[in-house]
Formats: C-alpha cells, sequence, structure tokens
C-alpha cells in the first residue's frame, strides 16, 4: 500500500502563463518600460534614448512583455509604438504604496 495515494489527477491552472507574467515582471528594465509605457503610446525610438539602450537589446524585453500580454504594439511606417496593457496596470497596482 502507497504512503500517499491520490484518487484523481490534479487539475492544474495556468501556471505557464503566470510563469510568463512573472518572468517578465522580475526585471528591472522591464519595470523601467512599463513605467514610461503606462500612461500613453511610446515609440521605441523614445524608449532606446531614454533608457540608453540599443535597439536590439530594448527589442528583446519589449518581446518578453509583449508575449507576458503587458504590452500593446502598434506599428506606424517604420517604429513601433508600445502601450501597457490593463493587465501590466493591474499587475503594477500591486506596488503601489511600497
Amino acid at each position: 500500500m502507497k504512503c500517499c495515494q491520490v484518487a484523481h489527477p490534479v487539475d492544474f491552472p495556468d501556471f505557464g502563463r503566470k510563469a510568463k507574467l512573472f518572468k517578465a515582471l522580475g526585471d528591472e528594465v522591464r519595470l523601467k518600460v512599463l513605467h514610461l509605457v503606462s500612461d500613453h503610446e511610446v515609440c521605441v525610438c523614445d524608449l532606446m534614448e531614454l533608457l540608453g539602450m540599443a535597439q536590439g537589446t530594448l527589442s528583446h524585453h519589449l518581446s518578453v512583455l509583449h508575449q507576458a500580454g503587458l504590452v500593446a504594439a502598434r506599428k506606424q511606417g517604420r517604429w513601433n509604438y508600445y502601450q501597457a496593457t490593463p493587465l501590466a496596470m493591474r499587475s503594477l497596482a500591486v506596488f503601489e504604496g511600497e
């Protein structure tokens, strides 16, 4: 006889999606990006200047944020514009008041 028997399979919530969210929020640069795009759309060229970051590095951070559902992207001409999503705003509200 086994010590611990599970009567039925465990039904886990979507932890993969939550892990992406925590990974995206677990980086200081990405938190800075979210802060910059929280009130309005910001062009990636402006983000590069504000953060003093190369386009390739910033693109990686924006991709992680986008995959986690924390930023929305809009292309206009050759530039992309980013803005925080409602999910980002709810997630950042947890840190308010620190």
